[in-house]
């Protein structure tokens, strides 16, 4: 979940000020995970506060299994965030498409250009022999992991 904070700290009683009088209301029924009871009694209650990206901004691990991606848009579009957990980015044998992505992304100076983190990615997409596991085994991979950033490369 994406969260603007600057909206959130601008409400009338102030994020820290609902956030503890949520907690204190409601801190029985919503159980061991408070964070995300607190979160979804609070956009329940103010939906404007709620808007709903498309999986192009939140794809990850579990959005491609069995070679079958279950987000038809990024496959037009291509992926604008790629979101997960770090052990499954950071060197797992499993996603080694999504792992190139991460390593050119760790590698790049921040304001050297998008044109040469392309090609990093692309080269180490190619690069690498992938796994025959879940989105490696994509045909359209590649191209939603670099879609999006060679529109702005450009």
């Amino acid at each position: 979940m994406i969260m603007n904070m600057t909206r959130l700290r601008a409400l009338p009683t102030g994020w820290s000020n609902l956030v503890q009088e949520i907690y204190n209301r409601k801190k029985r029924r919503i159980g061991k995970v408070i964070v995300d009871g607190i979160i979804n009694y609070l956009l329940a209650k103010n939906v404007e506060l709620y808007y709903d990206l498309n999986c192009t901004w939140n794809y990850n691990t579990g959005t491609c299994v069995n070679e079958l991606n279950s987000c038809m848009q990024a496959e037009e579009t291509g992926i604008y965030l790629l979101s997960g957990i770090h052990s499954r980015y950071g060197g797992s044998k499993y996603y080694t498409k999504f792992h190139a992505v991460f390593e050119a992304w760790l590698r790049h100076r921040v304001g050297s250009g998008l044109s040469g983190l392309l090609k990093d990615i692309t080269r180490r997409i190619r690069r690498d022999k992938p796994s025959e596991f879940w989105c490696n085994e994509l045909s359209t991979m590649e191209y939603m992991l670099t879609k999006s950033l060679a529109v702005l490369a450009d």
